[in-house]
């Protein structure tokens, strides 16, 4: 909870940082060989995507890797539950 007594909802950085949600953010890549990436927020038809495999909960804390033709897709925080989207989304 914020000092104000709302919670945004937004994921936060070390520090309680919050992150925004319209700016890509850098995180390693595991299909770029691991190295640092910009990410963005998933689109609405990956999104679609997305909850048809995780939930309908789960897909819209999901974010894209944004390096060129790059499918890798996670949870803010989570890499371990990453995946790669089909091919018809490159």
């Amino acid at each position: 909870m914020c000092r104000g007594g709302t919670d945004s909802g937004l994921p936060r950085h070390g520090g309680g940082r919050l992150v925004s949600r319209a700016m890509p953010d850098t995180k390693h890549c595991p299909n770029c060989g691991g190295t640092l990436q910009d990410f963005r927020k998933v689109t609405a038809t990956e999104e679609s995507f997305i909850a048809g495999r995780v939930g309908i909960k789960d897909a819209p804390g999901y974010w894209r890797c944004a390096n060129g033709g790059c499918l890798w897709v996670q949870p803010y925080f989570n890499q371990a539950k990453g995946f790669s989207l089909p091919e018809s989304f490159r």
